[in-house]
């Protein structure tokens, strides 16, 4: 049956679930497995991305109907999704082939969970803010250990070359392309409002 006021409850929690992951993704890491950097991002992103696909498919029963944001990247990313299970599936050692194509599988998952999410502007915004607050506050916490500041009390990471991606490359690997779409964003941004400024002179020129 179909309950808007639910529909809209769970829309909310997916978008804040959604922005609590991507904030925390650059952030997480666990000390107590063999690699303390990319296998438990790789864990998170699939506990996450499942979380919110059981979120999306609930919305979608109560709606009683299937909504897909239409985007030129839907058609690429299904076809390379399908590609790599497939290719995992008829791989010889079937096993290992799956459990390296999981993550990706997730990431094509939370692909789609985003664009299907994040439909308003001001929720873009709010997707965005997560993105950025999660790249800063990582590249805070590498420049205050280069710095030789340790204040998160864990023994096995004082070290001046700590990163929450495992390595300087890798945080790099990261935070250059999120610094690129900022300036881009904010350089967008800033000739929105010059333009606006000279059509507001050239209206008022023209009323006065």
């Amino acid at each position: 049956m179909n309950n808007p006021a639910a529909v809209i409850l769970l829309k909310r929690i997916s978008l804040w679930l959604l922005c609590l992951f991507i904030f925390l993704f650059p952030l997480f890491f666990l000390t107590t497995t063999t690699d303390p950097f990319i296998l438990p991002k790789q864990i998170f992103l699939v506990v996450s991305a499942s979380i919110l696909l059981l979120l999306w498919s609930v919305v979608s029963v109560l709606e009683k109907k299937l909504i897909l944001s239409s985007n030129p990247f839907n058609l690429p990313v299904g076809i390379f999704a399908v590609a790599v299970l497939l290719s995992s599936l008829l791989s010889r050692n079937m096993y290992d082939s799956l459990s390296l194509a999981i993550p990706v599988l997730a990431s094509t998952v939370m692909f789609f969970i985003i664009a299907n999410t994040a439909r308003s502007k001001k929720d873009f915004i709010f997707v965005m803010g997560s993105l950025v607050l999660g790249g800063a506050v990582s590249a805070i916490i590498s420049i205050l250990y280069y710095f030789k500041v340790y204040f998160l009390p864990i023994p096995a990471i004082q070290s001046q070359y700590f990163s929450t991606f495992g390595s300087p490359v890798q945080s790099v690997l990261y935070l250059l392309p999120l610094a690129l779409l900022c300036i881009i964003m904010l350089a967008k941004d800033i000739k929105a409002k010059r333009l606006k400024n000279q059509y507001d002179s050239i209206f008022n020129a023209i009323i006065a």
